[in-house]
């Protein structure tokens, strides 16, 4: 089974998204602060990271981002956020963020599980439909 890290400062959208990605057996695990993702990074081995870029902690997402990349180089990670500047974008992609999520993503599940399954390699798990 593949782990999803969570990271966003909103409870609602981390619990959705780890709902979500139920329906593609995935097992998700939420946080809200940057200092707990990063902590739990080194003590699990996840496959996806997804963080939100403007987190409202201590530490901002690309923060999160840049500390996860450099000790984990091959997990794959996955921004999202309602609106990104390409000056954000640019560094996020310098410390390895994959691919994007835009928010609001409860009108993009069918997108967001399918972007996923594709990250994983478990496309074939389907939908859920």
């Amino acid at each position: 089974m593949y782990d999803v890290l969570i990271v966003d400062d909103e409870e609602d959208i981390g619990d959705f998204l780890c709902q979500v990605l139920e329906q593609i057996h995935l097992k998700g695990k939420f946080v809200v602060t940057g200092e707990e993702a990063v902590r739990l990074v080194d003590e699990h081995d996840f496959k996806l990271m997804i963080v939100d870029l403007k987190l409202s902690t201590t530490m901002t997402g690309l923060d999160v981002i840049q500390k996860v990349s450099e000790r984990r180089p091959k997990m794959k990670i996955v921004a999202m956020s309602g609106y990104v500047d390409m000056g954000m974008k640019q560094q996020a992609e310098k410390f390895g963020v994959i691919d994007y999520l835009e928010k609001p993503i409860d009108l993009r599940t069918e997108v967001f599980l399918k972007k996923v399954g594709t990250l994983l390699g478990s496309e074939e798990k389907g939908t859920g439909d």
